[in-house]
């Protein structure tokens, strides 16, 4: 069966961000994104050419905060997209361009998640997990030509706080040809 495709392209967000809201997974474009992947309604997500100017803060906890998207689940791709803002959290899972990816265990392996071409400019500033690309990742995620040059702070010191890294805080992706700003990384 061929998938069905939800397409966010093209958009701009210069709007400042508050989020109050515990559980308020937040982005400067989108909040949360969760496809289905089996084959019976396969559903893939594709958001391209979206940047962010704006600064998201997310002041409560449990929440996964991006400066593009907050939460992508399922399959699909975040390609081209960049974050210029300052993205901060409390308790939070923050990262430059993407909070939290997981892949939901597709029926298809060929629908996995890819964050390509992908740039981070703003100041990430978290107290838990956080990235300078994005926070956190699971199995199948693939980082390609994504660029971290924003400053990376994670400020409380606990055994969650110490995932993260200049492009993201797992080690279980895949990565090719990326790269951050060296001694952009700083454990406060």
């Amino acid at each position: 069966d061929a998938p069905a495709y939800i397409t966010i392209e093209n958009c701009v967000n210069y709007a400042e961000l508050v989020i109050n809201k515990k559980d308020g997974n937040s982005g400067g474009i989108l909040g949360e994104v969760i496809t289905t992947a089996k084959k019976a309604n396969l559903v893939v997500a594709n958001v391209s050419k979206c940047v962010n100017y704006g600064n998201v803060t997310s002041k409560s906890g449990n929440a996964y905060i991006g400066g593009v998207v907050g939460r992508l689940s399922g399959a699909g791709t975040v390609s081209e997209c960049a974050n210029f803002g300052t993205v901060t959290g409390s308790s939070a899972i923050v990262g430059g361009v993407l909070g939290q990816l997981s892949w939901n265990g597709a029926d298809d392996a060929r629908y996995t998640i890819l964050i390509e071409n992908c740039l981070n400019a703003g100041a990430v500033n978290g107290t838990h997990v956080s990235g300078g690309v994005a926070a956190r990742a699971y199995e199948l995620v693939t980082f390609k030509n994504c660029v971290n040059l924003g400053q990376l702070t994670v400020t409380k010191d606990d055994s969650n706080a110490n995932r993260f890294g200049a492009i993201e805080s797992n080690t279980i992706s895949t990565y090719e040809n990326n790269y951050y700003l060296a001694g952009s990384a700083v454990n406060a």
